[in-house]
């Protein structure tokens, strides 16, 4: 959090999505700074005490008494309306971070764990998942699309083409049946999309050996008159509520 509140105060061009678990769930579930008044927890078990325990943080107050940030929304995800506006809430903050560029869509992939004796060998994994056309938007090219790697503390990655000689953070897009790219994405086709990610680097959420951990999504743009080079990534952490989640099948194979 710390961290968080002095990139905010620095002006950095990132996006953060703070979900309140409203405990410290990695840890047994114990009163956390967020957690609401009379909610109960492992080490409140007769729910928050304010007159004890003093009140939540706000975070977006918080947040919003620096001069920095430039977008700033508070959303629930207890009823559709609700639902609709977070969405919204998502395209807009995305749309902040890159004001060249505006955004059509984001795919959430499913996060997957990969575990393999052999990354003690080679720790260079490579994860393949089988994608619709419909995930990178019908017609757009690569240039069109980032593809990012989304950490929970509200930050992203973005995965380079890897070219000939793949690496932690790289990737390729193939055609279903494995060969080149023959053009725009189809709507109505399938893909191969294989991400690269070093065990224990910097691409991998899981800092145990022999095992990596990725949240993935694909962030399109909107065409633009003049089209130009692709844009980047931004932040859209732990969000799967707030996206439209697609169901991507996944196939976990070694890079030899």
């Amino acid at each position: 959090f710390n961290e968080f509140i002095q990139a905010a105060n620095r002006g950095e061009k990132m996006t953060v999505f703070f979900v309140n678990n409203a405990n410290y769930g990695m840890t047994g579930g114990q009163m956390a700074p967020t957690t609401l008044p009379g909610q109960k927890t492992m080490t409140s078990p007769y729910g928050r005490n304010t007159a004890t325990d003093g009140f939540p943080l706000k975070v977006c107050e918080l947040t919003n008494a620096l001069e920095a940030p430039v977008y700033i929304e508070r959303v629930a995800l207890t009823t559709t309306p609700r639902i609709r506006d977070a969405r919204k809430a998502v395209f807009k903050a995305v749309e902040n971070l890159r004001a060249d560029k505006a955004v059509k869509d984001v795919a959430l992939f499913p996060v997957f764990a990969a575990n393999s004796a052999e990354l003690a060998d080679n720790p260079l994994g490579a994860v393949a998942f089988m994608v619709g056309g419909d995930a990178f938007g019908d017609g757009n090219t690569l240039a069109d699309i980032a593809i990012c790697k989304v950490k929970p503390d509200g930050f992203a990655l973005e995965y380079k083409e890897a070219g000939a000689s793949p690496s932690d953070g790289t990737f390729t897009v193939t055609e279903a049946d494995g060969a080149a790219l023959s053009g725009p994405f189809g709507a109505d086709k399938k893909y191969i999309i294989t991400l690269f990610i070093e065990d224990g680097g910097v691409y991998d959420l899981d800092a145990a050996a022999g095992s990596i951990v990725d949240p993935t999504a694909i962030v399109s743009y909107k065409k633009p008159e003049t089209h130009g080079s692709g844009g980047g990534c931004s932040a859209v952490s732990g969000a799967a509520a707030l996206l439209a989640l697609i169901g991507l099948p996944l196939i976990a194979r070694r890079k030899k």
